[in-house]
């Protein structure tokens, strides 16, 4: 755990990041998605783990719901409807 001030530059408030978290992705020109957590708590993460986050659940959606878009692919095609 790192202890860090929010610095003023110009009009934004700003969080530095050390060095040593260049190893983990937080490096210069990283571009990062911040969100505040329920508690108040800022969340940081590469824009690349968000990515990966995006791709796992749209992965698990389409596993979950697999009839229906094959339902929905069938119709786009053209072909009938079939009950299973």
């Amino acid at each position: 755990m790192d202890v860090v001030k929010i610095r003023r530059v110009g009009n934004s408030d700003v969080v530095t990041v050390p060095r040593s978290w260049a190893a983990r992705g937080y490096s210069h020109g990283v571009r990062v998605v911040i969100e505040e957590g329920p508690s108040g708590e800022m969340i940081v993460l590469p824009e690349s783990a968000l990515h990966a986050c995006f791709r796992t659940a749209g992965r698990r959606a389409m596993q979950r719901h697999r009839g229906a878009l094959d339902t929905l692919a069938a119709h786009d095609r053209g072909e009938a409807a079939t009950s299973d």
